[in-house]
């Protein structure tokens, strides 16, 4: 069942780039997710029209983690996708530094507010991602923030405020 693939010219292709190895490792991450749904006490409040608060995040949590299995065990598990076959070790690493910077963002707009967290951290994850010029990226950032905000804001939906009074 765990078959290394067989590359065209007689080699082996590492498993963990095959669909059967993407999907055994996002199982155990989407599991990791469900499990921390699962004992978090705001998953389980009640709304008014009758629905938990958890309601679907629970429900896309357990889709994804169905699809996740069924890339385990389809027919085209032992396949390597034309994307993954150039992954290496300093993608995984942009990869993780994406997810714990999104976690230090949080956390950063919380204490000093959206506006002026969002186009530094934004500007350093869209280097990050392939913009190389640091004004492009700077550029890009400070515009995202504007549009995210003007949007939220015609919706009424507050943004976190930090240490501006606005």
């Amino acid at each position: 069942m765990f078959d290394r693939p067989q590359r065209q010219d007689g080699g082996t292709q590492s498993w963990w780039r095959t669909n059967q190895g993407v999907g055994v490792a996002m199982s155990v991450a989407v599991t990791v997710l469900l499990i921390h749904l699962l004992l978090t006490d705001w998953v389980y409040t009640d709304l008014r029209d009758g629905f938990k608060l958890g309601f679907f995040p629970l429900v896309g949590v357990i889709a994804t983690l169905l699809c996740t299995l069924i890339l385990i065990i389809d027919s085209h598990r032992n396949k390597v996708e034309e994307d993954l076959e150039g992954i290496d070790w300093l993608s995984w690493l942009y990869c993780v530094i994406i997810l714990v910077g999104s976690y230090v963002y949080f956390e950063i707009a919380q204490a000093l507010g959206f506006l002026i967290a969002s186009p530094i951290i934004l500007s350093g994850f869209i280097y990050l991602l392939g913009i190389r010029s640091w004004t492009s990226a700077f550029v890009a950032g400070v515009t995202i923030t504007v549009v995210v905000y003007g949007v939220f804001s015609v919706f009424g939906v507050p943004m976190p405020k930090g240490i501006l009074p606005f």
